[in-house]
């Protein structure tokens, strides 16, 4: 009876504890800073092969109690296990389409094929964008954190500069947290295509989490217009006319005057393109144009607006220009030749 009675008293005392130290833990981790890199470093450890969401959720779950930190883990492991199946998107095959009665049905159906989409991108580790954006939305139900996957247009070719498409090329996402909606994007997070329909490279991009919309808006167009998340929506004309932005322009101090748009007018008969900057470091710009394979430097003079960019192209036909710096992308244009 006595040892009967001393492990009777014993199970409380265990029990409270661990409930301590467990409401310590949760408040340590709801009042230290998030760490990213912390958070990578953890994901990094988890299994490259997991059989299912569910048993990548419950190892977020273990590890992280705040969601800010659950969503970076999902988003992560995501973005640095699955790529991008180059194959499949060039193969033009047709897009699987669903066939119901009632909304019932069509939620039904949604469902089988998401869960069909997973299990495939989880065994072969490939897929496209709606894999991706799939995945991210299904780990946060089970995260419990509010999302939605989102459809629209991406402007990645200066051939759709000026121009208005009407078929969706893109899916990404936006969650809710700390009484905000954010945007984010797992596809564009996870690498690049290196080689024109022959290679991609994974190469884990920072950038693509929980960016300004004001950012976002210039290269994810959402089909319906209030994910942009802006006080006054952009239309898709408007978003076609700009040039297209690459993520090292966001941290380049490097700001090009909003007079230009994406559309810039060549004179053979006068070779100099001249661009306006309100914003430029010290360190040098460079350029390259459709038919040229070497980098040339910008001059660059200071203006009453700002800075004077003077580009002399010798390319005869340039259909496009890329503008560089410390060998990254920063802005792309596209060229009409005057007639």
């Amino acid at each position: 009876m006595k040892h009967s009675g001393l492990i009777y008293l014993y199970k409380p005392i265990l029990f409270l504890t661990v409930l301590v130290w467990q409401i310590g833990l949760v408040h340590a981790q709801s009042t230290a800073p998030i760490s990213y890199t912390d958070i990578d470093a953890q994901v990094a450890k988890y299994p490259d092969n997991i059989d299912n969401l569910e048993q990548l959720a419950h190892l977020i779950k273990r590890d992280y109690v705040l969601p800010e930190a659950q969503l970076r883990a999902a988003f992560v492991w995501v973005a640095t296990h699955i790529k991008y199946d180059l194959d499949d998107y060039y193969s033009m095959r047709p897009t699987k389409r669903i066939y119901y009665r009632s909304r019932l049905e069509r939620k039904r159906k949604l469902k089988i094929a998401q869960q069909s989409l997973i299990e495939q991108s989880l065994r072969t580790k490939l897929g496209l964008c709606e894999a991706y954006a799939t995945m991210v939305k299904v780990l946060c139900d089970a995260l419990q954190i509010p999302a939605v996957i989102i459809n629209g247009y991406t402007k990645t070719d200066t051939r759709l500069i000026g121009t208005t498409p009407v078929i969706k090329n893109h899916a990404w996402n936006a969650v809710y947290l700390k009484d905000q909606w954010w945007l984010l994007d797992a596809t564009w997070a996870a690498g690049n295509e290196v080689v024109y329909r022959k290679r991609w490279e994974a190469d884990f991009n920072d950038h693509y989490f929980l960016e300004d919309p004001e950012h976002f808006i210039k290269h994810h167009f959402p089909e319906d217009v209030n994910w942009q998340l802006l006080e006054e929506p952009v239309t898709k004309a408007s978003f076609y006319k700009t040039p297209i932005f690459y993520e090292a322009y966001y941290t380049s101090d490097t700001q090009l005057s909003e007079i230009h748009k994406g559309t810039l007018l060549f004179d053979p008969k006068s070779p100099v393109l001249w661009l306006h900057f309100d914003k430029l470091s010290k360190q040098p710009l460079y350029f390259l144009t459709y038919g040229s394979t070497t980098p040339q430097k910008i001059k660059i003079k200071k203006s009453h607006r700002g800075y004077l960019a003077k580009l002399k192209i010798k390319d005869p036909n340039p259909r496009f220009l890329t503008i560089f710096k410390d060998q990254k992308a920063l802005i792309d244009f596209k060229i009409a030749v005057k007639q």
